[in-house]
């Protein structure tokens, strides 16, 4: 397995062009789907998720200030592959790896999945600033260039893996909600054309719009709106504000522009969510 692992990783087919002669001329292609069909069982998953041990041969690479990765982490690049097999093991393999609730924070913390998921997602619809706005910049950076995945199982298996990590509680939903993920899930719904991918979307949709018990209604929307609505911009305003008030040598106005400060300060100092 390791052997097969190692060769798999570095035959990975970097050019997007001519994706059909790749797709026939990848002879460990297919590793992608044993990978995906051992990952249905825990051992599986336990191969993916874990770190391999440095050998005395590599612990001169590691010192350079490099941490050692998991499996899983060396295998998200595949998701960019031209070959359509790579992409759709790969995709079916971190949706497994997704089945385990308890597995939820490292994946999006550590091994860092939200991106590579939505990626295959993604399209080349214009976003207002808004929209931009806390999404990752490699989601829309590309422009009218950027292109959703044509492979219809692919699309799934990533829905379905943001699905389980919206199951796998509130605060990993939150971290959803705050990461824009709804914005590309709804572009994405637009154009879907395959029914079970809409719908899986759909599912993801009702978990991130709707209002956690115990809440009022309307906050999950006003989460987002909050992390975002004290921008830089206002806090530049609002220390220009600030200066032209000493100028003119009003106490009164600077110590309310003071104030307005520290709660803006407070506002962009917010970056996560307990």
């Amino acid at each position: 397995m390791e052997l097969l692992l190692d060769r798999f990783l570095k035959t990975t087919p970097m050019s997007l062009n001519n994706n059909t002669s790749v797709d026939n001329h990848d002879p460990y292609q297919h590793f992608a789907a044993i990978l995906m069909n051992a990952t249905q069982v825990q051992g599986g998953r336990k191969f993916v998720l874990r770190i391999p041990r440095t050998s005395t041969r590599t612990s001169t690479s590691t010192s350079n200030n490099k941490q050692p990765v998991s499996v899983l982490q060396r295998l998200l690049p595949q998701l960019q592959t031209p070959n359509t097999q790579r992409r759709r093991g790969i995709a079916g393999t971190i949706r497994n790896c997704c089945l385990d609730k308890d597995n939820a924070w490292w994946l999006l913390h550590v091994a860092k999945v939200l991106t590579p998921l939505l990626k295959p997602l993604s399209g080349p619809e214009q976003l207002d600033i808004d929209e931009k706005r806390g999404l990752d910049p490699e989601l829309w950076i590309r422009g009218p260039d950027q292109q959703r995945d044509n492979d219809q199982s692919t699309r799934l298996y990533c829905v379905e893996a943001l699905l389980l990590l919206c199951a796998a509680g509130r605060t990993h939903r939150n971290f959803l909600r705050i990461s824009k993920s709804y914005t590309v899930l709804k572009y994405c719904d637009m154009v879907e054309e395959s029914e079970q991918v809409s719908d899986r979307i759909n599912d993801c949709v009702q978990y991130l719009r709707r209002d956690e018990e115990g809440t009022q209604e309307g906050s999950s929307d006003r989460l987002v709106e909050e992390m975002y609505k004290a921008t830089p911009s206002t806090k530049i305003k609002a220390n220009k504000t600030k200066n032209n008030n000493n100028n003119h040598g009003d106490d009164s106005d600077d110590d309310d522009d003071s104030d307005d400060d520290d709660e803006n300060k407070q506002d962009l100092d917010y970056d996560g969510v307990d």
